[in-house]
């Protein structure tokens, strides 16, 4: 049986054969399942090989390594043909993708649409998901598998003179500042651009525990203080040039969808917790 099917790419054979490996290597027979129909699709792919850039080839490979590795347990008779739709962004992405949170969601995701029983869930938008968020957006969604809410502030400045208010930053979490993040100044970017591809939503209904809300509170304040101190710049100033201010805070959560659910069901390792997004966070 015939697992690549090489016709019109006789050129790239034996580079795409390095790529799927030895015949008798587990999870060669389901990758040529799953992918071999649409690899011709995959121009980028192509290039990658055909050009021989060495740390291109060694990121393809890798990433096909580990495809293999995750699908190498299911029956060859449980293998679907990948969907072009799905397929063929994914198989763009992994010929120079090696940031490690990103590749892990992009092989799921893959790995899902080539299982019978999983590819309902690899709906097209969710590779355009993943072309369209960080490194540090695929570790802020992740943590809502195991926690559909979490708290936010939105500090604004009040002027006594004033009627109108000014925002500070949309959403101050207790993500800031952790060290787990590569650009942790960004944060606030990140659930905005969260919130904008229909993953997480913004409620305006605060949770039970004011505790939280008040110890946001407080961090905010003291960042805010550091960065009056420190700060030379003009725009600080003139939004602060007013000494008679007060910061007011918004309270909220900022919750899972139930697109964001099956989004992680669709990218997230079947043996990793998922809470519900009905479930409501207290």
């Amino acid at each position: 049986m015939t697992l690549i099917n090489f016709e019109g790419l006789e050129p790239f054979a034996n580079l795409i054969d390095k790529i799927y490996g030895d015949a008798a290597q587990p999870g060669v027979q389901q990758v040529g399942l799953a992918i071999s129909g649409i690899l011709c699709l995959v121009p980028a792919l192509f290039w990658c090989l055909a050009l021989g850039k060495a740390q291109g080839k060694t990121i393809l490979e890798d990433n096909f390594q580990a495809y293999r590795a995750r699908i190498k347990g299911v029956p060859a008779d449980q293998i679907a043909p990948v969907p072009a739709e799905v397929g063929v962004p994914i198989l763009e992405r992994l010929s120079y993708v090696s940031n490690k949170e990103l590749r892990d969601l992009y092989i799921e995701l893959l790995a899902k649409a080539s299982i019978k029983d999983t590819n309902s869930l690899a709906h097209p938008k969710f590779a355009i998901v993943l072309n369209s968020i960080s490194p540090d957006e695929a570790i802020l969604i992740k943590t809502f598998a195991s926690k559909v809410g979490y708290a936010y502030v939105e500090p604004r400045l009040r002027y006594p003179n004033r009627k109108s208010t000014r925002q500070i930053v949309p959403f101050y979490t207790e993500f800031e500042g952790k060290d787990i993040f590569l650009y942790k100044e960004n944060i606030s970017a990140y659930f905005s651009n969260l919130i904008s591809l229909g993953l997480v939503e913004k409620l305006d209904l605060p949770l039970k525990n004011k505790r939280l809300y008040e110890d946001l509170k407080s961090s905010f304040e003291q960042e805010f203080q550091r960065l009056i101190n420190s700060s030379d710049e003009d725009s600080i100033k003139k939004l602060l040039k007013d000494d008679d201010y007060k910061i007011y805070y918004e309270e909220g959560k900022l919750h899972i969808t139930h697109l964001g659910n099956l989004f992680l069901k669709a990218v997230l390792p079947p043996d990793e917790s998922l809470v519900s997004a009905l479930d409501l966070d207290d």
